[in-house]
């Protein structure tokens, strides 16, 4: 006589592993053919159905039988729990003005909502990236569930150091010419230098032998880490 064998019913689950606050209930999804059944019993509603509710106040592990006549199937999800949520903003920053910059945070939030969120690509995400002119607060909530907390950080913005390596100028061959640099900074140096009177003024006599593009570049202590 010949024997039929018959596969076990497939499972499908929505998840295997998700995180829940103490006190919040959340709605398990198996999807498949035949007779469910979820076990431990305990803080579970509609255990027999494929979508069951669950409220445990710790981590635990769901298992799901499925029993399509007389073949079962098993599966599982787990459900940690917590009683309050992490999280960490990234330190205090400085940045030059109007440069992007990424917002950063650790913890075990799964929801996020920045603010102010007027610069921001996304005040959704966990890491978004802000962009501003000005020296800005940002505040962090994260949540699981109906747990919350939520954390700062400030963005100091620093003007980009201004140059001006002044007006360009015409002299005759052999002749030399006065640079008249100014600048919005606290460093600054000239180049090409070898034929400056001095290269730690920024009015030096210039004695070019031909044409010369001097260039002044300065650089601040505020914090912005970029040369004018």
């Amino acid at each position: 006589n010949p024997v039929t064998i018959i596969d076990k019913p497939p499972i499908g689950l929505a998840f295997r592993d998700t995180l829940i606050c103490n006190g919040d209930n959340l709605q398990l999804q198996a999807s498949g053919s035949g007779n469910f059944s979820w076990s431990p019993g305990t803080n579970i509603s509609n255990a027999t159905t494929a979508t069951p509710t669950v409220n445990p106040t710790t981590t635990t592990r769901y298992v799901v039988n499925l029993d399509d006549n007389g073949c079962v199937n098993k599966d599982s999800v787990n459900v940690r729990v917590v009683d309050f949520v992490t999280l960490k903003a990234y330190a205090d920053t400085v940045i030059c003005q109007g440069d992007a910059i990424q917002l950063r945070t650790t913890g075990d939030g799964l929801h996020f909502l920045w603010t102010p969120a007027g610069n921001l690509n996304n005040a959704a995400l966990a890491n978004p990236i802000a962009t501003t002119n000005s020296t800005t607060t940002y505040k962090v909530v994260a949540t699981i569930g109906h747990c919350s907390t939520s954390d700062n950080v400030t963005v100091t913005t620093v003007p980009y150091p201004k140059a001006n390596a002044g007006p360009d100028t015409t002299i005759c061959y052999n002749s030399s010419a006065q640079l008249q640099g100014s600048m919005v900074a606290s460093a600054f140096t000239w180049t090409p230098s070898g034929s400056l009177s001095s290269p730690f003024i920024l009015n030096p006599i210039a004695t070019p032998a031909r044409t010369t593009a001097y260039i002044l570049t300065v650089t601040d202590n505020l914090g912005c880490p970029k040369p004018g």
